[in-house]
């Protein structure tokens, strides 16, 4: 499984590497866990009525953008209480991510389901873990013109926030099939969640229809509001976490798998979790959520105390954690390189089949 010049590392287990990691990883600082929820959903509040309450379109623009940015961090901080992370109450973590997962329009029963437990627990095993499972050149090829285009679409800058809301949104959180609703810990709670959502989206829109009435705008101009006011910020959010997830475990160093026979926690988790280094400020607007690997390896660690953690990890493995300074070109390249995959080499692919790693 080694690859050239990667250093040849044991194995070790899970119990393993856990009994190795700092134990004030789990220590947690429950005041600044609630204030980082709810100060991020009341930011999002704030700017969302900002947006629509402006003049002029760039402001609007403006607002709308940050807006769709607070999305994405709310939803990071929600992610952290949904893994019953965020605090030591059981009771906020759950309503905490509830409700810090309203804005992105996400139901926890299907994110705890397809994230929490088969994400977290297969991490890059193909058939369990949902998270951008690479094509082989054989699935390409039964692809008919319209599916190709759009699998294209995917691996452009912009279009990466359809590749997260088509197959991940509306695949795997939205619209469940017979077999994922069955997985389900309550399908009453997951009908009551895409209730609450669809009625988040109703308010929405009445609000913003109605404040264009107020104001006196035309039924053009009120269309338009809602394109700028909903839909943009719900455009941006699905781009950030397009850009934050794929990054996470798309790297020509990163190996998927297809038979559980080859797969291994440490593999996964520990070798083939990207950790992206951005800016100290950017890692902190974002919650952590880039030291990835310590994620993967414990999701008990608060956000808070994961740096600890991403340090412990690269000193004691080396070379075999992935760690990878972000940049656009960088992103670009795995875009390039990374779009199909041999399951059998371990080697990227583009869409005409040429090995690119």
């Amino acid at each position: 499984m080694k690859r050239s010049g990667e250093a040849e590392v044991s194995a070790p287990t899970l119990p393993a590497i856990l009994r190795e990691l700092p134990p004030e990883r789990l220590r947690h600082r429950n005041a600044l866990g609630a204030t980082i929820l709810l100060s991020n959903f009341l930011l999002w509040v704030c700017v969302f009525v900002s947006s629509v309450w402006a003049d002029g379109i760039l402001a609007k623009v403006a607002l709308a953008t940050l807006a769709g940015v607070a999305i994405g961090v709310t939803f990071v901080v929600g992610h952290d209480a949904s893994h019953g992370a965020l605090t030591s109450s059981e009771r906020f973590n759950r309503w905490g991510a509830w409700l810090a997962f309203l804005p992105a329009l996400h139901p926890p029963a299907s994110w705890d389901w397809g994230h929490n437990r088969m994400h977290h627990s297969w991490t890059n095993l193909r058939g369990k873990d949902d998270g951008y499972p690479p094509l082989t050149i054989a699935d390409w090829k039964t692809l008919n013109v319209f599916q190709r285009t759009l699998r294209r679409v995917y691996f452009t800058l912009p279009g990466i926030g359809l590749f997260y809301f088509i197959e991940v949104w509306c695949k795997h959180i939205i619209w469940l099939d017979r077999d994922e609703l069955a997985q389900l810990r309550s399908r009453r709670a997951h009908f009551f969640e895409l209730t609450a959502l669809a009625g988040l989206v109703v308010g929405q829109c009445l609000l913003v229809w109605n404040f264009g009435a107020w104001q006196n705008t035309g039924t053009g101009p009120r269309f338009g509001e809602l394109v700028l006011c909903i839909v943009w910020p719900n455009y941006v959010w699905n781009w950030i976490m397009a850009f934050v997830t794929i990054q996470h475990h798309t790297h020509p160093r990163v190996r998927w798998f297809d038979r559980e026979s080859e797969w291994t926690f440490f593999h996964a988790q520990v070798g083939g979790t990207v950790h992206m280094k951005f800016p100290r400020i950017v890692e902190l607007g974002f919650a952590n959520i880039f030291e990835h690997t310590a994620h993967h390896v414990d999701k008990r660690t608060p956000l808070y105390n994961l740096p600890v953690v991403q340090r412990h990890l690269e000193k004691t493995y080396g070379d075999t954690l992935i760690v990878q300074k972000a940049s656009l070109a960088h992103l670009r390249d795995v875009l390039k390189r990374c779009r199909l995959y041999d399951y059998r080499a371990h080697r990227w692919m583009d869409f005409d089949g040429r090995h690119t790693t």
